[in-house]
């Protein structure tokens, strides 16, 4: 496929009202927000074939971080690990050729994993990005979780939300 007919497909499967497709073609911005706002109106059924065309953009980083903004709107929409699960099984093959994604989405099921029973590989946790840490720091309620970042965030930074959590939970 071309990357027009890429972006065609795009715009008629979400019934988009844009009209200049050049534009969007020379736009990265445009595109962009085109890619986001189609993901998120997207239909089960779409959903792969938006991700695959949207991966083939030529920038790749703008394509991943498009592809990113919807994994991290999945993971919000999805509250529980099972059903955040079943979602990446349905998609991680579509993926399997970016790093990023793939890491993104483990990283949301070990995030999930311990907002709903704790922590249950420390390693996991502690080989966890700087954005995972960070996002446990700021969510945990757990006093458990909470003084294990304290002593094993990879950064000062989550080392010292984890310990300011922990004051100001008591």
């Amino acid at each position: 496929m071309s990357f027009r007919s890429d972006i065609e497909k795009i715009l008629a499967i979400t019934s988009a009202s844009v009209t200049d497709t050049n534009q969007i073609m020379n736009d990265e911005h445009a595109r962009y927000q085109t890619y986001t706002d189609s993901l998120s109106l997207a239909s089960p059924s779409e959903e792969h074939e938006l991700i695959v065309a949207v991966l083939r953009d030529p920038d790749s980083v703008m394509a991943e971080a498009a592809v990113a903004n919807h994994i991290d709107r999945q993971a919000s929409i999805l509250c529980s690990r099972s059903s955040y699960s079943a979602w990446t099984a349905q998609v991680v093959d579509l993926m399997s050729q970016h790093n990023f994604l793939i890491r993104r989405m483990e990283e949301w099921k070990l995030f999930k994993e311990i907002m709903e029973v704790g922590i249950g590989n420390v390693d996991a946790l502690r080989n966890a990005s700087d954005w995972l840490q960070r996002k446990v720091s700021q969510d945990a309620v757990s006093r458990a979780v909470l003084e294990k970042l304290a002593e094993i965030g990879r950064t000062k930074r989550v080392r010292n939300l984890a310990s300011s959590r922990l004051k100001h939970s008591n």
